[in-house]
C-alpha cells in the first residue's frame, strides 16, 4: 500500500494526516516499505506490501515488536504465517488464500470463519477476508463476526482494489475505532477502485459507503 493508494479518497477526512513514507535499506537498495500514521488511537501504523524479499516482514516486525507499533500485514501463505507471532493488528487474505494456507477449499461462511479464527490462534488480532463477488468478512479480536455484501457497480479494473480495501479499513477504524464502520469503509474503497479505470476518488468511495 503506497501513499498513492490513500491519496485519491483523502485519508485526511477520516484520520490524521500521513506524515511520510518509511525508507529502509536492504542490500544497499532504498525500499519504501509502508507508511507511518501517528494518531491518538494507533500510536504508529505501518503497512507492508507483499513484493519485498521473503524475510523482510520478519526483519521489520522483530525490530519494531517492542516499539508500540501497530502492524497491518497484507501477504499470503508463508509470508503471512511467519509473522503471525508478532500479533499484527490486521491481516487480509482472500478466501482462496485462506484455504490454501490450510490446504483446503472453503465453501461456506462458517468454514471461512473457522479458519480465520485459526489464524487468530496463531497470533493475528483481526482477520479481514475478501471474497470477490461474495463480499467480505471480518473476524475481530473481541470475537465478533461481521459480513458485508458487494455494492452494485460495473467492474472496470480490479488492480489496486485489495490495497484500497486495506486503506479504507484503516481510514474507517482510525476515524471511529468501530469495526463495522471500518469494514464498510474498506468495502467501499475497494469497490470504488474496482469500478474505476484508475484508483477511486473520494466522492465515489463516500457514495458507495452510504449504500452499505
Amino acid at each position: 500500500v503506497s501513499s498513492a493508494t490513500f491519496a485519491p479518497f483523502g485519508l485526511e477526512l477520516y484520520a490524521s494526516s500521513i506524515i511520510f513514507i518509511v525508507p529502509l535499506f536492504f542490500n544497499s537498495n532504498l525500499c519504501s516499505i509502508g507508511l507511518i500514521l501517528p494518531t491518538p488511537r494507533l500510536s504508529s501504523l505501518i503497512l507492508i506490501p507483499n513484493s519485498l524479499p521473503s524475510n523482510v516482514y520478519e526483519i521489520i516486525l522483530e525490530r519494531l515488536e517492542k516499539k508500540n507499533v501497530t502492524f497491518i500485514v497484507d501477504a499470503t501463505k508463508d509470508l503471512l504465517l511467519n509473522v503471525l507471532r508478532y500479533k499484527p493488528f490486521l491481516i487480509k487474505p482472500n478466501n482462496h488464500e485462506l484455504g490454501e494456507m490450510f490446504k483446503t477449499v472453503l465453501k461456506t461462511d462458517d468454514e471461512i470463519e473457522e479458519h480465520a479464527r485459526k489464524l487468530q490462534d496463531m497470533g493475528a488480532r483481526n482477520v479481514l477476508i475478501s471474497m470477490a463477488g461474495d463480499g467480505a468478512m471480518l473476524i475481530t479480536e473481541d470475537g465478533q463476526r461481521f459480513r458485508v455484501g458487494v455494492p452494485k457497480g460495473k467492474v472496470k479494473n480490479s488492480v489496486g482494489a485489495g490495497d484500497s480495501m486495506v486503506a479504507g479499513f484503516v481510514a474507517g477504524y482510525m476515524k471511529t475505532k468501530d469495526y463495522r464502520t471500518a469494514l464498510n469503509m474498506g468495502t467501499a474503497a475497494g469497490s470504488a477502485t474496482a469500478f474505476s479505470d484508475d484508483l477511486a476518488t473520494g466522492d465515489l468511495i463516500k457514495d458507495i459507503y452510504e449504500t452499505l
